[in-house]
């Protein structure tokens, strides 16, 4: 059944990370002036074409105008102001304001399976571009875009002794992270190689922020240019060896470490801590120590950097000074935030817990596996053994629960209404979400 307008409208809002109709209708004018140039700051790029749009990991007015699913009203689309939505919605501000209310008391259903598609016999990563298509890596270096909506392969590149763990989007490129490999970038429309970083491997998963990439190695962190993998700057670690991951807020590196010197010191690998860095000006602002290792990806919540430790403890920081707010002792897999909610992944279980005080707030047993939790708005969405269920993000409850005939493996990913997820065999399931 086709979608009336004010279906579509909802959609597009949803994809841009809308739920306010006046909201979204004054975006969609500004956005003008960041697609064109004309006012704004353009220091966000568009996911798809690099172009400068005002939100970050969001896609401009060209790109979305191109999608089949972008609004259209009668006559040329292109002759149409670009404000349009306010102009077009009408009467549907009432009308969207009812729905919302209605699916936010009500289960609507659970997804609808749409494609299954074999990608290889271990998948690594999945990561969906809203509008566009879903990319998938092996971890024996295939790589493969699908259209979102049919399933059709889009290209495949292969990556001959790589090992991957990790994909990401950004401004038309994929980025392809590998154990013991140096970075490689992929033209997003065509898996085209566009560079290969040269300046050594990276430890763990780049932060891709704005016109920069941050990529942590052994001693050092180096910041990357997006277009061309030229290195821009690099900053020596002297507390020790460099974490994983690099967490970023606003202008500011969140960079955990090994103390080297302190483990030396102690007769023993147990030290560690995060630094605070200035991007612009590469300077230190803080650094926290622990008695312990920093496992993992810390994660934000607000102003808090949410970080877990390898004897057992969550840890929550000031962003501002570093200083350690709460902690708790309990042992995690990894951290998933929202705005104004973490939640732990264990086997077994989710928590969910205020960021100011740590205070827990609902705890959801499942059906076991380590599966990493995806937060979409105001819903949870977990891959456990038996399929993929969902949750409010603000109770615990369950909204529905979808069982799939398969041996799911993770990961699990989320573009505008779709959710895509791997399984054990190598497959990728695409599924409408209700």
């Amino acid at each position: 059944m086709d979608q009336t307008p004010e279906e579509e409208f909802n959609e597009l809002a949803e994809i841009d990370g809308f739920e306010d109709v006046e909201e979204f209708a004054a975006f969609e004018g500004a956005d003008e002036d960041a697609d064109t140039g004309s006012g704004g700051e353009g220091e966000y790029r568009c996911m798809l074409c690099g172009q400068p749009v005002l939100r970050d990991g969001s896609e401009c007015y060209d790109c979305r105008k191109s999608r089949p699913d972008f609004l259209r009203t009668d006559g040329d689309a292109d002759e149409q102001p670009r404000g349009r939505t306010a102009l077009k919605v009408g009467g549907a501000a009432l009308a969207l304001g009812i729905a919302a209310f209605v699916a936010g008391v009500m289960d609507l259903g659970s997804p609808t399976i749409a494609w299954t598609k074999r990608a290889g016999d271990d998948i690594a990563d999945l990561q969906a571009v809203a509008g566009n298509c879903v990319v998938v890596a092996t971890v024996n270096g295939a790589v493969m875009a699908f259209d979102e909506v049919t399933g059709d392969e889009r290209w495949r590149a292969d990556l001959e002794d790589t090992e991957i763990h990790d994909v990401q989007v950004h401004a038309g490129r994929v980025m392809v992270s590998a154990v013991d490999a140096p970075l490689t970038c992929l033209d997003l429309r065509t898996g085209h190689r566009e560079w290969r970083d040269e300046n050594g491997a990276a430890n763990g998963v780049p932060n891709l922020r704005r016109d920069e990439l941050l990529v942590a190695r052994d001693d050092r962190l180096s910041s990357l240019d997006p277009a061309t993998g030229y290195e821009l700057w690099d900053y020596p670690l002297e507390q020790g060896s460099v974490g994983q991951a690099v967490t970023v807020l606003d202008r500011c590196a969140f960079v955990t470490y090994r103390d080297d010197v302190a483990a030396d010191l102690l007769d023993e690998a147990q030290a560690g801590g995060m630094l605070a860095l200035d991007l612009d000006t590469q300077e230190s602002q803080w650094v926290t120590q622990f008695d312990a290792p920093l496992v993992g990806q810390p994660a934000l919540a607000g102003r808090m950097i949410v970080a877990r430790t390898a004897d057992g403890r969550v840890v929550g920081l000031d962003t501002r000074s570093g200083v350690v707010v709460w902690q708790k002792e309990r042992t995690v897999e990894t951290l998933v935030t929202e705005e104004d909610t973490i939640l732990l992944a264990a086997p077994g279980s989710i928590v969910a817990l205020d960021p100011r005080g740590g205070r827990e707030r609902w705890t959801v047993s499942h059906d076991g596996g380590d599966h990493i939790p995806v937060i979409g708005k105001s819903t949870v969405f977990l891959a456990g053994d038996r399929g993929v269920r969902a949750f409010r993000l603000r109770a615990g409850s369950e909204r529905w629960e979808q069982r799939l005939d398969a041996d799911l493996a993770g990961p699990l990913t989320l573009a505008a209404r779709w959710l895509f997820i791997a399984t054990a065999t190598g497959e990728t399931i695409a599924m409408r979400r209700p």
